[in-house]
């Protein structure tokens, strides 16, 4: 069969078009190397990554980062695909795909439409409700994807499969839970970078680096996201042996020299963590790295950090989240107080390795001291020599713990959930609005990344004014109907605000 994956654009309100960031699919490259083994004609449309350049103003002021829809539609009716499968790791993708459905089938009514991802794991019939959606593939896709092609091609059902969602003749839908994760994870082909747009990624970046992943599961249970429902509560991890193999690959064949690792488990157990570093040290292989996620302070003691340091780490980004230790256990379920945090930053300092860290502010009914607390602690790592900071607003995604919270608190916003971004205000607390959070968190991140303490950020403003240079206005010239992106009223306080 020939099967087509796409990443499609994404949708984000015009305060977040600025600070987004491209997103390379290495999933989908895993993915389309698996159905190659079992035969299948594969392409992949990265329309983020092709058209991060271009920038479309939509109705109700949002703006689509990527390639037109008429472009991905093209690419449709050139490879003239029997499968139709959408990845969509970014909440902030969703709209796109209710669009591109919509094209695909008009293009021929028989392409069968898939999608998977963590918002299509966490909300299966929202997804279901598109009417030209055929199928949801839950959790991890690179077992049950080709199963389920398989019965497509041999015209069988799918009722004992686990791991998807579909509709039944009856009209109902029908959701076969996720049986088990798989354990043999070195079992996987490499990912199939030559069908991912490297060249136009490695521009944007600005180097040759790339995201790279050591683990899958989480154990922690942080209640703003959702890797737990997506890859499991337990944490698989490669070997060390299958990991040197892919950087090695990516050394050789792409000219790789720097390794973004992005996953929840790589300093989960000391001993993992150490055995690999100690491994890509002995290596000679002459690489920089960084790791943007997972990081344990409980693990960080001097013999690892300076295995770290030795193996090319130049860079930890550590996820303090909150000062405020009542918000850490009861809003967002963060195993680690700010303390811990404190003393492994001071460590990681200490060994030569930058430290980056990133904050929530906005959590359910967090108050203005609490934020003082948080911004304070903020303040103390960097006088202790950290130098870059990121401060996001509470994200309430759908399927989370903090959504939950939100909801029974009576604190969301009218926000489409669709356009969910850290840079948005989707909650309010009983002391701060949504105006009052976004100058707290704008005038935050400014003055930590330049000239140091905050001082009276309730009588600052923060100039969000500008806009965008490249920035068209999005005129729909289809077949396919224009998509439902007319926006709900906001409070007018957030109205005012509306970069």
């Amino acid at each position: 069969m020939r099967v087509l994956l796409i990443q499609p654009s994404m949708i984000v309100s015009e305060r977040w078009s600025y600070k987004a960031e491209p997103f390379l699919p290495v999933g989908l490259g895993l993915i389309a190397s698996v159905l190659r083994e079992a035969n299948h004609e594969v392409k992949i449309v990265d329309a983020l990554t092709e058209g991060w350049e271009k920038r479309w103003r939509l109705e109700g002021n949002w703006i689509e980062i990527g390639l037109a829809e008429e472009d991905v539609a093209a690419e449709v009716r050139e490879f003239r695909p029997h499968v139709v499968g959408f990845s969509i790791p970014l909440t902030s993708q969703l709209p796109r795909v209710r669009s591109l459905a919509r094209w695909v089938k008009a293009i021929h009514p028989e392409i069968f439409v898939i999608c998977g991802g963590n918002h299509p794991t966490a909300a299966p019939r929202d997804m279901l409700e598109i009417p030209e959606m055929d199928l949801v593939v839950l959790g991890e896709s690179e077992a049950v994807l080709p199963q389920a092609l398989d019965r497509l091609a041999n015209n069988q059902e799918l009722d004992d499969l686990a791991g998807v969602a579909y509709r039944e003749i009856e009209g109902g839908i029908a959701i076969n839970p996720i049986s088990d994760y798989s354990e043999d994870l070195d079992s996987l082909p490499l990912p199939a970078y030559d069908l991912l747009p490297l060249k136009k990624y490695f521009k944007i970046t600005g180097k040759r680096s790339i995201p790279f992943f050591t683990s899958r599961g989480c154990k922690n249970q942080c209640a703003y996201c959702t890797t737990r429902q997506h890859a499991g509560k337990s944490v698989r991890q490669f070997s060390p042996q299958y990991l040197l193999k892919q950087i090695r690959h990516l050394i050789e064949y792409y000219g790789v020299r720097e390794f973004f690792f992005d996953d929840h488990g790589l300093f989960l157990d000391k001993t993992y963590t150490k055995s690999f570093f100690k491994a890509l040290q002995e290596s000679k292989l002459k690489i920089q790295w960084h790791a943007r996620n997972g990081i344990n302070p409980c693990v960080l003691e001097d013999d690892l950090l300076d295995t770290l340091k030795k193996s090319g780490c130049k860079r930890l980004y550590f996820n303090p989240d909150s000062g405020s230790r009542r918000i850490l256990s009861r809003c967002l379920s963060k195993p680690y107080n700010p303390f811990v945090t404190e003393q492994s930053i001071q460590r990681t300092l200490r060994s030569g390795i930058k430290v980056s860290c990133q904050f929530i502010l906005g959590s359910p009914g967090e108050s203005m001291d609490e934020i003082y607390e948080t911004l304070n602690f903020a303040w103390k790592l960097r006088n202790m020599g950290v130098d870059q900071f990121n401060f996001d607003l509470a994200v309430p995604y759908i399927g989370t713990k903090l959504r939950k919270l939100a909801e029974k608190k009576n604190c969301l916003l009218p926000y489409p959930d669709q356009m969910y971004t850290p840079d948005d205000a989707l909650m309010s607390t009983e002391q701060l609005d949504a105006a009052d959070l976004i100058r707290i968190r704008d005038t935050a991140e400014r003055e930590f990344n330049s000239r140091g303490l905050v001082v009276g950020l309730k009588s600052r403003r923060f100039n969000t004014t500008k806009q965008s240079a490249v920035t068209e206005d999005r005129i729909f010239y289809s077949v396919a109907p224009q998509p439902y992106l007319t926006s709900r009223k906001l409070k007018p306080a957030l109205a005012k605000n509306p970069a």
